[in-house]
């Protein structure tokens, strides 16, 4: 088993408060989020709809997000900024 990190719980929460990571239309009935999702999303769930329910206790406002659940949402993937990968390691 891996090591813990004691980031986890605390992170997801700023990283769907990025309007880069996150973006809801609910009048729209769409989701836009991060292309990691695209790429690793069957990590949390096997299908788009899960993903979703999966991390919507990290996201602004969770309550009101419910409608993301919904089978006929649709998900589409916000480009990654690569330029993150190029960025010097934040030690503590």
């Amino acid at each position: 088993m891996g090591a813990y990190s004691p980031t986890i719980g605390r992170e997801e929460p700023k990283f769907f408060a990025s309007p880069a990571n996150l973006k809801l239309d609910q009048q729209a009935r769409t989701v836009q989020i991060s292309q990691i999702f695209e790429w690793f999303g069957t990590d949390f769930a096997a299908a788009p709809a899960g993903q979703l329910e999966a991390v919507r206790k990290y996201f602004p406002q969770p309550e009101a997000a419910a409608w993301v659940s919904d089978p006929a949402v649709k998900v589409k993937y916000l480009e990654y900024d690569w330029l993150l990968n190029d960025q010097e390691p934040v030690c503590k």
